[in-house]
């Protein structure tokens, strides 16, 4: 099954994968909830309470 990773502490999302349905619930920082479409210098941001991805700004992209 197709799945995303984010960083637990902070919810970024860190790409996708295949994982085997059976141990999904049993892995940190994976959901199959796919993030929206995101542009450059934008980070989608899992919010694990809610079961859904935000928008974040890259912080190299707010420099600019």
């Amino acid at each position: 099954m197709k799945v995303y990773f984010f960083d637990c502490a902070t919810g970024v999302y860190q790409g996708e994968g295949f994982e085997d349905e059976a141990v999904i619930d049993m892995i940190e920082g994976v959901t199959v909830v796919a993030p929206p479409p995101y542009r450059k210098g934008e980070i989608p941001v899992y919010q694990c309470e809610r079961k859904a991805w935000s928008q974040g700004m890259d912080s190299e992209a707010s420099l600019a």
